[in-house]
């Protein structure tokens, strides 16, 4: 059975990183080692009050644990930081980890909609960078993706520009890239995906339902990654775990007060039970 170890925030009310990679990846039949970079109080999407207890200084202790255990992982999976400090201890868990089948999942969890998060700034941005060459894969969404080539945004569709810079991020870090989020006429929205040692790109879209929602990108991703222990196939996964976010937003729309996230759970149980007969 798989290992992956999943290196993000812990919200204990709302749907989002550790608190979705959890019980997704399980259900794919993988072990899932959490390592919460802090505790919130609840996710960050319209919430007040909001508690966040920073777990940096019980890392190394942790670590030293899983050394001393000789634990080891299959994949790594890394979501949201929220600190310089973060970044540069996720650095070390990756040397410390990662073996030659180690395979690292990476998404900056920094941006969106042309801006930066509440906090970050251009020194995070650069620190974020230096991960990126440990990735092999790096996930991110339109805005992350110009602001990790040190681009200004530009409101970018599905255009020779979005393959300009999907081809410049797969020079610059040498590994795949996948950008999410990217507007289609017609209401749809697409993900771009191009294979670094094959130099294969493909596209894939899908129905795009109108609204906000908190957490679909960390939803899609742990989707992804567990699909893809399965099946060895990322093309396949990327398609299936863009269905599975319509999906679950599908049930979540009508719903205008539900702000503890995206209910994921009936279309995970559902997706589960076609997969195993």
């Amino acid at each position: 059975m798989p290992k992956i170890l999943s290196i993000q925030d812990l919200s204990c009310y709302g749907q989002c990183s550790n608190s979705v990679a959890l019980p997704i990846l399980s259900i794919f039949g993988i072990e899932t080692i959490i390592l919460p970079t802090m505790i919130l109080s609840t996710h960050t999407g319209g919430f007040k009050n909001i508690y966040i207890e920073d777990l940096s200084e019980s890392i190394d202790k942790i670590c030293k644990s899983w050394q001393d255990n000789n634990i080891s992982f299959d994949a790594i999976y890394i979501g949201y930081l929220g600190s310089t400090k973060l970044i540069e201890k996720t650095i070390t868990i990756i040397k410390l980890f990662k073996k030659r089948d180690t395979l690292v999942f990476f998404t900056p969890a920094c941006a969106d909609n042309g801006k930066l998060y509440q906090g970050f700034n251009d020194n995070y941005l650069e620190k974020l960078r230096s991960l990126c060459f440990y990735a092999d894969y790096i996930v991110a969404n339109v805005t992350e993706a110009f602001f990790l080539m040190n681009y200004e945004y530009q409101v970018t569709k599905h255009s020779n520009k979005i393959y300009e810079l999907i081809d410049e991020l797969t020079k610059k870090f040498l590994t795949n890239i996948i950008i999410t989020g990217i507007e289609i006429e017609n209401n749809e929205i697409g993900v771009l995906l191009k294979q670094y040692h094959s130099n294969q790109i493909s596209f894939f879209k899908e129905q795009k339902i109108i609204g906000s929602y908190h957490g679909t990108g960390d939803i899609f991703l742990s989707y992804m990654i567990g699909k893809y222990f399965i099946s060895n196939e990322i093309n396949i996964s990327i398609k299936e775990a863009m269905k599975f976010v319509k999906d679950a937003i599908l049930l979540t729309k009508e719903d205008a007060n539900h702000l503890y996230g995206i209910k994921f759970e009936k279309v995970l149980r559902g997706f589960y039970e076609k997969a195993n007969g």
